[in-house]
């Protein structure tokens, strides 16, 4: 894209650990996505400014130098924010905020409140650094939030990563949060068509949906000799493997796996369950492994580097 004019782009989303990533929310396969993503938006010649909100402010100086083209700055919780209340313009935010019907459909006073200082940060963030587009991952109120800070004049896309919103229970008010989100931004980009549908259904206009599946870096993840990871792996030539790689959290449902492969488990002997990944999920998923008599057809190995 040489010659090109360079394009500036403020992104809200999880970064992984080796860019300070971590704390409550490790950021899973969004994180990587993000990892992913901003490389390459950089070799097609754009500035991208992330806000991280899985990165502490004491962590992120050392990033500073991570990546050509690309700014890292820590997204401050609501306390932190309310700091910020004296500075900008948080009165003038906070009526605009209080005179939008939406807004006052959506969310108790008290959840209120925290989205207006959460919105006090976003306000001086972005006014630091001048964009001509917004991308929001793992957005929910965030989208909102945005929208109210930067009106109109800045177009404003957000990535529908998964369905898990809509698959766990929360407070009643979370539906119509995102109903409207979805009526008030810009463009979205769903990961599969199932959640294209999803979104559509809770009030997102189909034509402004783009599903765009996730890639595979192919320089990156490149399989190996299968006899060397057999032979390291203590597996023989013979024998089948079966793989499961993500986050040890409830929605994975890996204790939905464990139950179905102790049903044939015991007529396919040479069968063996290997557990890439380490979560919360972790110490209940061993107790169930033992209790259905699995034994070494079953192994944790825990979290593996990239």
């Amino acid at each position: 894209m040489s010659g090109v004019e360079r394009v500036e782009v403020n992104m809200i989303g999880p970064v992984p650990g080796n860019w300070g990533g971590g704390g409550r929310w490790p950021g899973g396969g969004i994180a990587s996505h993000v990892f992913g993503i901003v490389p390459a938006l950089v070799d097609q010649n754009v500035s991208v400014h992330l806000l991280a909100d899985n990165v502490t402010p004491a962590r992120a100086p050392a990033q500073a130098d991570l990546l050509p083209g690309v700014g890292l700055e820590p997204v401050a919780s609501s306390l932190q924010s309310f700091r910020l209340l004296v500075r900008s313009r948080a009165l003038s935010l906070a009526l605009r905020m209080a005179r939008d019907p939406e807004i006052r459909s959506v969310a108790p006073p008290l959840q209120m409140v925290r989205f207006w200082t959460q919105a006090v940060h976003y306000d001086l963030a972005l006014a630091r650094h001048p964009a001509d587009l917004l991308h929001l991952h793992r957005a929910f109120h965030r989208q909102f939030l945005c929208q109210q800070v930067i009106g109109v004049g800045v177009p404003m896309v957000v990535t529908a990563h998964s369905v898990n919103p809509f698959l766990e229970p929360g407070p009643s008010w979370v539906p119509t949060l995102f109903q409207a989100n979805y009526r008030r931004v810009h463009h979205m980009i769903a990961v599969s068509n199932y959640v294209k549908a999803r979104v559509v259904d809770l009030g997102a206009d189909p034509t402004k949906v783009t599903v765009i599946p996730n890639g595979v870096n192919a320089e990156l993840f490149t399989p190996g000799p299968a006899a060397v990871a057999r032979q390291t792996l203590g597996l023989r030539h013979d024998d089948t493997i079966l793989l499961f790689s993500g986050n040890l959290i409830r929605r994975k449902g890996a204790d939905v796996l464990l139950r179905a492969f102790a049903r044939v488990a015991p007529s396919w002997p040479r069968a063996h369950l290997l557990i890439l990944g380490t979560g919360p999920e972790e110490p209940a998923l061993t107790t169930l492994a033992r209790e259905l008599d699995l034994g070494a057809q079953v192994r944790f190995l825990g979290a593996r580097p990239f």
